[in-house]
C-alpha cells in the first residue's frame, strides 16, 4: 500500500494536470502509485485518466478508433 503522508484526513487533494470536473460516478482503479479513472456521468469521455501519485499530475490516455488485430 502506497503510503502518501502529504494526504491529511478533511484537507483538499491538489492536483496539477486536466482536472476531472464534471465527472461523476466514474469506474476507477488504484495501483500502488496510480490512480485510473473511466467513464462516468456529465462530461464523460471514452479516454483513461491516470493519476500519478508521486506528483499528483492527472494524464489522459485518448482513446483511439483505429482497430487493431492480434498476431
Amino acid at each position: 500500500m502506497t503510503y502518501l503522508p502529504f494526504l491529511k484526513s478533511g484537507q483538499p487533494i491538489h492536483t496539477t494536470g486536466k482536472n476531472l470536473a464534471g465527472l461523476w460516478r466514474p469506474s476507477f482503479v488504484k495501483t500502488d502509485n496510480k490512480l485510473y479513472v473511466f467513464g462516468g456521468g456529465g462530461n464523460a469521455t471514452h479516454d483513461l485518466h491516470v493519476l500519478h501519485f508521486e506528483d499528483m499530475r492527472w494524464e489522459t490516455l485518448h482513446a483511439s478508433r483505429e482497430k487493431r488485430g492480434f498476431k
